[in-house]
């Protein structure tokens, strides 16, 4: 077990900023305190703290000299030490990126100044913490984050990852919501005999220096092993990720997750052999139900998991028939060569964001599968993965270029050919059908979600509450919403799409009250120009203007605010800007339409209002239940063309809350 000092340093960094800085191949992330090589999937370079603390300095700085008196009172802040420690740092920042003292393709050494980072820097700032929303509670403009705002918090720092067995839904928390008349336990039934029904399997610790990657895999394939029984609640892998490097023991990550249990253990490789140890702990009194040491060919690391999922299986007495017993195993096994680039590649994958600065990150992650398939090209699972690589890249990274949905829709066949029962394939096939790629396609992708959750059920439910949401599903995405807060109770990502969805949907008391209760409390723009608080959205709006007057949905409030006060012309003026921001109708674009739609409403201008509505709905917003409530369509309701949309979309609506009511 880890000392409980070195967790405390842990605590520390989380109140660093949410900064990613990505330099040649190099991404450092600050709150995460983690520096990742990108072309070889090592997203765990080894770099002691000092020397960490440094290099974040360097970069923050890049381009400009920064004197050694500088970095010793930033890094060794009320320290006492001399140059030396400086020079040991910057010598290991050194090593760790391959670089020797007399290139300097990094680091410029001015002598007896200070030192200088000359390689490009790219910095990425992900979107605040969790315990503020911005004032564009809405969808990015680039690359948009199926409807996820560039505002939303990340789970960890750039690793708001949703995965299918490595994507499964980040969420909220395991207490249902507070909100008055909102989310009702639907699970609380869930058990075993014996009495755990909710699991935590950490990474497995790597004793190896550059096997990160394989603790990560392994605890991943667990995770997915033992979801798809459907019989226990178990964490996500975007649930547990932050274990990997963090100096906490499993008991108290256990109680940080809100589980009945957790398994922790670690990985070493002696020469061609592999050494697992693992132990499953009942979190209420640490005792051990079962413990093991694993001792086996390199080659077999594969086996790892089928072995360990049975025994967790065995020891929390889980009631399973013979198809879920069947989950437990992978049906097929990868030759060795292939096993390892696919979880390289998992591994990869967990760092990816949503714009096309993460363009080099999906493409190291695209290769690594690519790599796994043509080891084994009957590896199904490598294919399916391979598939939602290139599925996200194309909704969410680089949505411009077609060939990304293409290669997706090629990788999701082959992986269906090999095995039609892979829930990654569905989750992949939702995302393209819910992007211009696909169509608009929600109920497709609805579709194709419940498909997933037929093989794994503790997939996709924040996918399916964001779509319900969009379609005004109401009930149902609430209820959809609390089974991802049940799946991963520490997640900040579905706090904020819930929010987000109450606000786009207009629900400003369930907005308001959510937002207490996990935010700050503040009211946003769009919530007091909703409730008719001009004069205070107004001054709210400047203050966001003054600093980001390219925000395109600022632009967007302001334009509102001008319509709302009669000012017509002014307000049709801010919508040029607003639209040129989506040159593609990606994700966020629905949005757009809608409050376009709302201005020329207000101004009493059917067929433009109308215009727009339509494009709305037909870019994934077909929300019957918002148009027919929202006042400011009221002065275009009596139009005969307005009236036949909504008899249209009304029938529409019904048929689809027909076929998803359950």
């Amino acid at each position: 077990m880890l000392q409980e000092v070195a967790r405390s340093e842990t605590v520390k960094y989380q109140d660093e900023p949410a900064e990613v800085y990505q330099f040649a191949g190099f991404r450092l992330d600050v709150r995460e305190r983690a520096l990742a090589r990108l072309d070889t999937g090592d997203n765990n370079v080894a770099l002691p703290d000092k020397a960490f603390g440094t290099l974040m300095v360097l970069l923050r700085n890049a381009g400009r000299l920064v004197g050694k008196d500088e970095l010793l009172n930033s890094v060794w802040a009320g320290a006492n030490v001399d140059e030396n420690n400086l020079n040991k740092s910057v010598h290991a920042i050194r090593r760790a990126l391959g670089e020797s003292s007399g290139d300097q393709r990094f680091i410029e050494t001015v002598k007896k100044h200070g030192f200088r980072f000359v390689a490009d820097v790219k910095k990425i700032v992900p979107p605040p913490n969790s315990s503020t929303l911005s004032e564009s509670p809405r969808e990015p403009d680039i690359s948009p984050v199926r409807d996820f705002p560039h505002l939303l918090p990340r789970t960890e720092p750039h690793t708001a990852k949703r995965n299918s067995s490595i994507y499964l839904a980040a969420a909220v928390a395991l207490v249902v919501l507070s909100v008055p008349g909102v989310l009702v336990n639907r699970y609380a039934g869930r058990g075993t005999a014996g009495g755990s029904s909710s699991l935590a399997v950490l990474p497995l610790r790597s004793l190896d220096a550059g096997d990160n990657y394989l603790g990560l895999g392994v605890a991943d394939a667990i995770i997915r092993r033992m979801s798809q029984t459907g019989t226990l609640t178990v964490r996500p892998t975007s649930a547990v990720r932050r274990y990997q490097a963090a100096e906490t023991d499993g008991l108290s990550a256990g109680r940080e997750l809100g589980v009945d249990t957790v398994l922790e253990g670690t990985v070493q490789r002696s020469g061609d052999r592999l050494r697992v140890s693992v132990n499953l702990l009942r979190v209420s009194d640490g005792r051990s139900l079962w413990a093991d040491n694993l001792d086996m060919a390199a080659s077999d690391a594969f086996a790892i998991q089928d072995k360990v999922a049975a025994q967790v299986a065995k020891n929390l007495q889980l009631r399973l028939d013979t198809a879920q017993k069947e989950q437990l195993t992978s049906g097929y096994a990868p030759n060795a060569i292939a096993y390892e680039y696919y979880l390289k590649g998992v591994y990869s994958f967990d760092q990816r964001w949503y714009n096309i600065e993460s363009r080099p990150q999906m493409e190291a992650t695209i290769a690594l599968f690519k790599k796994a398939v043509d080891a084994d090209p009957n590896y199904a699972l490598a294919h399916a993965q391979l598939a939602y690589a290139y599925a996200f890249t194309a909704v969410y990274v680089d949505p411009t270029e077609q060939s990304w949905a293409d290669h997706a829709r090629e990788e999701i066949d082959r992986a269906d050919a090999l095995d039609p029962q892979l829930p990654e394939t569905h989750v992949a096939r939702h995302h393209l059908l819910l992007s211009a790629q696909g169509g608009y396609q929600i109920e497709a992708a609805i579709r194709e979600l419940q498909q997933a959750q037929r093989v794994n059920p503790n997939i996709g439910h924040d996918d399916l509450a964001f779509d319900y949401g969009h379609l005004g599903l109401e009930d149902m995405f609430e209820r959809e919403a609390e089974r991802a807060m049940e799946i991963d109770p520490t997640g900040a990502f579905l706090k904020s799409t819930t929010a987000i969805i109450y606000l786009n949907i207009k629900r400003y008391d369930k907005w308001l009250a959510f937002r207490q209760k996990y935010f700050d409390g503040r009211p946003g723009t769009d919530y007091l120009i909703g409730v008719g608080r001009l004069d205070e959205a107004q001054t709210r709006n400047d203050q966001v203007l003054a600093k980001s007057p390219d925000d395109p949905f600022a632009r967007l409030q302001k334009a509102t605010l001008l319509a709302l006060k009669g000012n017509f012309t002014a307000a049709e003026e801010e919508i040029p800007f607003a639209l040129g921001k989506y040159p593609h109708k990606t994700r966020g674009y629905h949005h757009v339409a809608y409050d376009i739609a709302c201005i020329y409403a207000l101004e009493g201008k059917s067929s433009d209002a109308l215009e727009w509505l339509k494009t709305s709905a037909a870019t994934g917003f077909p929300n019957y239940p918002l148009f027919e409530r929202d006042p400011y369509l009221d002065r275009i309701r009596q139009d005969p063309q307005f009236v036949q949309f909504m008899a249209d979309l009304k029938s529409k609506y019904e048929s689809v809350k027909q076929e998803f009511a359950h």
